[in-house]
């Protein structure tokens, strides 16, 4: 049995060396998913910008056209004459 607990002792060392690479390697990875997931959410902040933008931009179009169209249906202020030949 004298042989049995230097084999169990040894088995637990590698173990507990294991288990300390794998937390390290799970903490690391965590603080690169942090980043990653920051990196993405300023990223999806200047993309709902962009997008106000040309929202805005849009709107700015079709307030200039419905008052062309207004215009337009109005018709013009002096009607000009024909000219007679």
């Amino acid at each position: 049995m004298n042989e049995t607990y230097p084999a169990i002792a040894k088995s637990q060392a590698s173990s507990s060396s294991t288990e300390k690479e794998a937390f390290a390697y799970i903490v690391g990875n965590q603080e690169k998913m942090a980043k990653q997931f920051e990196e993405q959410a300023q990223v999806q902040r200047e993309q709902f910008d962009i997008i106000r933008v040309q929202q805005e931009y849009i709107d700015t179009l079709m307030q200039m056209l419905a008052q062309l169209h207004k215009k337009k249906k109005k018709g013009p202020k002096t009607k000009k004459k024909k000219k007679e030949r």
